[in-house]
């Protein structure tokens, strides 16, 4: 065991022998860079940054190309349900108005209209 002072050896009351650390950091000298290498790495994270702004302003650009798109197909869709139930709306009107006028007997039922429609042919 190891104590990091002796101070915490004499209050723990612990008798050990001696044993000397000695912490020696190595630094090894930094390695010589030619300035091209450094310009050209430089550069290239450039170009990399250059690049990704690139690929992100693009991204973006689709993103709302596709919401515009969305919209406007949700607009016309929106137009096209209104129209089909004006439409439902005004066959189920026809549809009471011919129940009616079969129920009061204006209209003719329609396998006598068929009836008369083949004699006329004849």
């Amino acid at each position: 065991m190891i104590w990091p002072s002796a101070s915490i050896k004499k209050r723990s009351g612990i008798s050990l022998p001696s044993v000397a650390v000695c912490s020696v950091t190595i630094v090894p000298p930094p390695a010589p860079v030619p300035d091209a290498t450094i310009s050209q790495i430089v550069n290239l994270e450039i170009e990399y940054r250059t690049a990704s702004a690139s690929d992100h302003e693009r991204q973006k650009d689709f993103l709302r190309r596709s919401i515009e798109q969305a919209d406007k197909q949700a607009l016309v869709l929106s137009e096209q349900k209104q129209n089909e139930a004006e439409g439902v709306q005004a066959d189920a009107q026809d549809l009471q108005k011919a129940r009616a006028a079969y129920g009061n007997g204006s209209l003719p039922s329609p396998r006598v209209a068929e009836v008369l429609a083949g004699r006329d042919r004849q």
